[in-house]
Parts: C-alpha cells; sequence; structure tokens
C-alpha cells in the first residue's frame, strides 16, 4: 500500500538541490516513488484545493521523476527538453511547496519533452498552454528553480488568500486560477 508523504516547503534544501537521474528506469524503487508522488497530489489536492502535479524533490526523492496530470497521469523518469516555442505567455503560478502564494511568471507556450515511462520505454510528449506551464513548473523542480525565482513584472508575488480576494473584488481581470481548471 503507498502512503502519501510530506511536501517539503521552501527553505528545505532538497528544494533547491539538483535531482540525480535515475540510472535504472526499470527498478521498483522508481514504482515506489511515482506511486508517492500520485498519492501525495492528491491527499494535497484533497485539503487545499490545487495542484496537477509534483516533482520527487518535492518529496524528499533527489531523483529525476515527475508525476502530472496532463490531463491524464503521467509519470516521467530523467525528462529533458527537446524543443521550447518562441511565444511565451504570463500568468500567475502556485507551488505546492509554497501553498500560500502565486507567483506572476513567463512560460514558454509550447513544449516537447522526452522521457522514459515507468516500463522503459522511451516516450515523447508535446504540450501547450496550461499543460505547458505545469511540465515547466516541475521540470524547474528537477533543479532546484522554484516559482520565484522566475516572477516577471512589478509585484510579482501575492499571497494567495489575498489575490483570490482581490479578484473576488473586481480588482483583477484574470482569475489567478484560470489556465488551471
Amino acid at each position: 500500500m503507498t502512503v502519501f508523504s510530506k511536501v517539503m516547503i521552501l527553505g528545505d534544501p532538497v528544494l533547491r538541490a539538483s535531482a540525480q537521474p535515475v540510472k535504472d528506469v526499470c527498478a521498483s524503487e522508481n514504482h515506489k516513488i511515482a506511486g508517492a508522488l500520485a498519492e501525495t497530489l492528491y491527499h494535497f489536492r484533497r485539503q487545499h484545493g490545487f495542484g496537477r502535479g509534483i516533482a520527487a524533490p518535492q518529496i524528499n526523492y533527489s531523483k529525476r521523476i515527475l508525476y502530472l496530470e496532463i490531463p491524464k497521469p503521467i509519470v516521467m523518469i530523467n525528462p529533458e527538453v527537446l524543443w521550447r516555442s518562441r511565444s511565451r505567455f504570463q500568468l500567475w503560478d502556485d507551488c505546492l511547496s509554497l501553498p500560500y502564494l502565486y507567483a506572476w511568471v513567463e512560460r514558454y507556450q509550447r513544449l516537447s519533452v522526452r522521457y522514459w515511462d515507468l516500463k522503459g520505454k522511451r516516450r515523447t510528449v508535446t504540450v501547450d498552454d496550461r499543460y505547458a506551464e505545469l511540465l515547466q513548473h516541475e521540470l524547474d523542480h528537477l533543479d532546484g528553480i522554484l516559482m520565484i525565482d522566475r516572477v516577471v513584472g512589478q509585484n510579482p508575488i501575492f499571497y494567495r488568500e489575498a489575490l483570490e480576494r482581490e479578484f473576488e473584488n473586481g480588482n483583477l481581470s484574470v482569475r489567478p486560477d484560470a489556465l488551471k481548471a
């Protein structure tokens, strides 16, 4: 039985370190980590109301493994970016490791990533918009980069509660989680 893990919070050094490549992509440990990632994301989403992806460092595994819902669940081992679009867009980003914040960031509109799946098969996925931003966010976690490192513009970081209140009061034209639905 897989149980959920504690999500590492800003300040934990594992979040700022580069994750190590997985040497044996078919190892049973990868299934254990993937299960823990899925359970942790599910538990976090039930508790906090958001979350579509999680990286192994966020649950204290320094491995290059991601669990994403783009839109179906997918596990990526040793993902590598093959291509990024020239076009970019900006949005409010949120993170399991900083659950009380939103950050205004810029992301590539589309990207293509090659990875290994849990069966040891090489795969490639190309995503755009909301899945592209999610994948970029989780890839950053593998390199010790957090959303607060990617902020752009004036007043790029808000407490989650304050930003949601601004939207409810009509002071924001775009709902903070608009691309995350």
